[in-house]
Formats: structure tokens, C-alpha cells, sequence
């Protein structure tokens, strides 16, 4: 959204702060307007509100900072926290630059929060340009406020998106989230000025009236009908499934990533007029396909309503985010109707499994180099987001000089345990040759030592198989454990 406006000769970026209702955004941007003067800032705008509601947002510049010669101007926005009004909300988001999530403090709050950050991350983080997320721990002095720290892992948030600490009501944390979050916004600003040059980012203002404009259109304050499957378009249904087939009819917000999915989408509606969808056997409870240099995936039962498919889009959207290096490029997820029913599809491009990448990638040991790395990737993701990944080399797929994962994510409770027991158990059917296991596992210590906590955690899980009763999972673990340089004694 960084733009440069030729009339106010000013690099212009957008903070845009969202979260739950009554969480503190107006709050935020309220005290901002008491704290600097109007020397700093424009007026605080708020072009609608309802019984005390923001129906549109709350508007507030602030001048500042100067990059390659031009002055900065930031502007901050607040979302409306309704749900009916989630459109606009998503509008919003999508111009910013940098979002600043405002998050209640209280263990009700925090509950409310996670769920709200979830929807969001998995919309949010597939975005092409670059962008940044500061959160802030509000309503510190509540009896049960939870501390920062608690907070971050709760959000199950990485090491670069920083927590503050605020009591918005009393004007404590409110500057300091604003520093972080300006400093953020000038960074990448500074950097697509590098980059792309001033001209390139040459266009006039969007300022409150336009927006207003755009908005409008995008929900109201009145509950919507409910949306049935005669909204939707139709689909083609597969002659031997009966399955509806994925199409770019779907509506507004039922596709992930919104724009590329939506060209995937296309992509695929095209290649059904002219290529049979070959119906590949089923998995469990899937039913597979493939068309055109794409792997289709569909939910085996249907949803009854579309808003329960709509909350397992946004699940599954989040776990592919949590995968990241291993997610394909390419994955979409879209719903599709038929008959008052909705199915989840995921769509991904058509790879060679590692089976077939061994068989015709000479030469062979560096192939499960590669393995290696993209198993080590595996444990880091199980470690970090406690979720379970069935690494095993039949579940992964060859993509570039790497690997992705297309099995399944599990919750359990020792997910760095599992993760490591499938892939022992996965490497004993892959049968590697003496030289081959000993690339293959300096490959995954390799990839793993530069984070010295899941190194030792790792090593663990192994010496725990290693030393359990001699089976053939016991003495692939002392393999790998061989190439190993640490012990959990240093």
C-alpha cells in the first residue's frame, strides 16, 4: 500500500489497527490524537458511528521521518470490530501496511482473540507484499490480564512480531505501539523506494471520503439474508463421483489466497472443457484428483451450511501457513456448492512423489540430502507450532532442488515425539545405503543446528527410541544419532 503522493510530496503508509470488539482500537487512536499536536497530526476522523460502534473507521495522520528526501505521513486507521461488518474489515486489512492486532488482556479476551488472529493470519500472511504484524497486550491492570510473553504463545507468534504492553485507556503503551509500528511501516517504505524507485510509487491520495466510498458497498449494520447454494454458481459435477468440481464462480471470501486462488480457480475451469479430471484412488476419507498439472483434493462429506465450510477453510488455511517452506507455492482452498451442500476442495500443483524423484533425479544420495533438510524442517515446524506432521518420505512431494508435505497435521500431545517416530518409521522403508543414510543425516543435523534448543530436543526423542526395546525403529534412531555432534549432557 506505500505510495508516494506528488501533490503532498509525501511517502504515505497505512497502519491499519484491528482485533475483537471492544478490545481498544479506537482507544488506541483516540489517545493518539490527545498526545501530539496538531503540528504532528491531522484531525481524528470518524465518518459513522452506531450506539458508540465504529461502522466505517477512525482516521488519524501522522507526519513524521524522512525517506530518500520526502517527508512520511502515516495513516491510521481503526477496522469495525462488528462481525457484520467483517467486509469492511477485511478491506481494510488488506491495505495495510503494517497491522497493529489490539488484544484484551483477560483470559476471555486472550480466547476471543486467538480465534479472531487465527481467521486473520490465514488471510492475511499469504500476502505478496511485503507487510508487518505488531501486537498489543491491552488492559494490563485487569485482575486476570495475562503478560506478554503468555500472550505470544498463545497467538502462537513468531520472533518478529513484537508484543506491548498497554493500559489504552490511560494512554500507557498506546505511543509505544505506534513507534514500533511506524518504525515497521518506514522500513519497508525505505525499502520499495531502494527497490522499485520514487516514480514507481507515484499515485494521488486515498483519503477518508474515497474510502468511505469503497467501503459503503461492502455490508451495513443490518444482519444479512443467509447465503444458500442458490447464490452460488453452478458447478460441474464429476460423472463418476458425483463430486460438484472446483470453478471460479465462487463467492467473495471463499477462496484462499483471494487473488491467486482465484487464478488457479480459472485456470482449472478452462482445462475441464478440454481434459478429462482423472479420479485418482481414494485416501482415507478424500477423494483425489488430478487435471492438467493439478492435484485436486476434496473432503470426503460435505458441510451442511456454508459457514461450516467457510471454518474449516480458514483452519486448514492456517495450518498451510504454519508449514510454510513446505506448503507448495501454488496450494489453494476454495468451497464449492452443490444442492445445498458445500464441499472443501484443496488444490495444489501435480507433483513427483519422493518415490518417483528417487527413481529419476541421479544422483540418488542427493536426493535424500534433500530429504534430510525437508525432514529437519518437519521437527522444526512440530516444535514450534505443537502440531504433528507424519513425515514420511511417501507423504512428501519433489518441488525444485526441495520437498513439500501434503499429508495431514495433527494435534497431540507430544507432537515433537510423533513427528520424530513417523519419520523413523518412514526412513525404514526408504532403505538407505550405508552412504546414503550418512549424507542424509548430516543433512538433517545440518539443517537443525542452528536452533541449539530443537537440537537438543531432537536428540532426545531419538536417544529416547534409540534406547527403547531393539526394534527397527530403535536402530535407525542410533543411526542417526551417530552423525550427531551433541549431547544433552553439554
Amino acid at each position: 500500500m506505500v505510495w508516494f503522493d506528488p501533490k503532498l510530496q509525501k511517502i504515505l503508509v497505512r497502519l491499519v489497527y484491528d482485533g475483537p470488539a471492544h478490545a481498544g482500537k479506537t482507544t488506541n487512536v483516540a489517545q493518539l490524537a490527545a498526545a501530539f499536536t496538531t503540528l504532528r497530526r491531522g484531525e481524528l476522523l470518524v465518518p459513522e458511528e452506531k450506539n458508540g460502534r465504529t461502522l466505517y473507521f477512525d482516521w488519524l495522520h501522522l507526519d513524521g521521518g524522512v525517506i530518500a528526501g520526502h517527508g512520511l505521513r502515516c495513516q491510521l486507521l481503526t477496522v469495525p470490530g462488528q462481525s457484520l461488518l467483517a467486509q469492511r474489515r477485511w478491506h481494510l486489512v488488506e491495505t495495510a501496511d503494517v497491522l497493529v492486532f489490539v488484544c484484551d488482556s483477560t483470559s476471555a479476551g486472550v480466547r476471543e482473540a486467538k480465534r479472531s488472529f487465527e481467521i486473520f493470519r490465514a488471510r492475511y500472511c499469504d500476502a505478496a507484499r511485503p507487510r508487518a504484524i505488531v501486537v498489543q497486550a491491552n488492559k494490563q491492570d485487569a485482575a486476570d490480564a495475562l503478560a506478554p510473553e503468555w500472550i505470544a504463545e498463545e497467538l502462537d507468534l513468531g520472533r518478529d512480531i513484537p508484543v506491548v504492553a498497554a493500559r489504552a485507556i490511560a494512554g500507557v503503551g498506546v505511543r509505544e505501539t505506534a513507534v514500533v509500528a511506524i518504525r515497521a511501516a518506514a522500513d519497508i517504505a525505505q525499502q520499495l523506494v531502494l527497490t522499485k524507485g520514487i516514480d514507481a510509487l507515484e499515485r494521488p491520495n486515498d483519503g477518508p471520503e474515497e474510502l468511505v466510498a469503497t467501503l459503503k458497498p461492502l455490508g451495513s449494520a443490518r444482519r444479512p439474508r443467509h447465503r444458500d447454494a442458490r447464490t452460488w454458481a453452478p458447478a460441474t459435477v464429476h460423472a463418476e463421483t458425483g463430486l460438484p468440481l472446483p470453478h471460479a464462480g465462487v463467492p467473495h471470501g471463499y477462496v484462499w489466497p483471494a487473488a491467486r486462488g482465484r487464478a488457479t480457480l480459472q485456470a482449472i475451469e478452462s482445462a475441464c472443457t478440454i481434459a478429462k479430471v482423472e479420479a485418482l484412488p481414494n485416501t482415507g476419507n478424500r477423494a483425489l484428483f488430478r487435471i492438467a498439472g493439478f492435484s485436486l483434493e476434496a473432503s470426503g462429506e460435505p458441510f451442511s451450511s456454508a459457514e461450516q465450510a467457510l471454518t474449516q477453510m480458514l483452519a486448514v488455511a492456517q495450518t498451510k501457513v504454519r508449514l510454510g517452506t513446505l506448503c507448495p507455492e501454488e496450494t489453494t482452498l476454495a468451497v464449492i456448492a452443490n444442492e445445498n451442500r458445500f464441499w472443501l476442495w484443496s488444490i495444489g500443483p501435480a507433483l513427483p512423489t519422493f518415490e518417483e524423484a528417487l527413481a529419476v533425479a541421479p544422483p540418488r544420495v542427493k536426493t535424500l540430502e534433500s530429504l534430510g533438510k525437508a525432514l529437519a524442517e518437519s521437527l522444526r515446524i512440530a516444535h514450534t507450532h505443537s502440531i504433528v506432521l507424519i513425515a514420511d518420505p511417501a507423504l512428501l512431494a519433489a518441488s525444485g532442488a526441495g520437498f513439500v508435505y501434503y499429508g495431514d497435521v495433527q494435534s497431540g500431545d507430544a507432537p515433537l515425539r510423533a513427528t520424530a517416530e513417523s519419520m523413523l518409521d518412514g526412513l525404514i522403508r526408504v532403505r538407505p545405503t550405508s552412504t546414503e543414510h550418512v549424507r542424509l543425516a548430516q543433512a538433517l543435523w545440518f539443517a537443525l543446528e542452528s536452533d541449539t534448543q530443537l537440537t537438543m530436543a531432537v536428540h532426545v526423542e531419538l536417544e529416547r527410541c534409540a534406547n527403547a526395546e531393539a526394534t527397527d525403529r530403535s536402530q535407525m534412531a542410533s543411526r542417526l544419532l551417530e552423525q550427531s555432534s551433541v549431547s544433552p549432557l553439554d
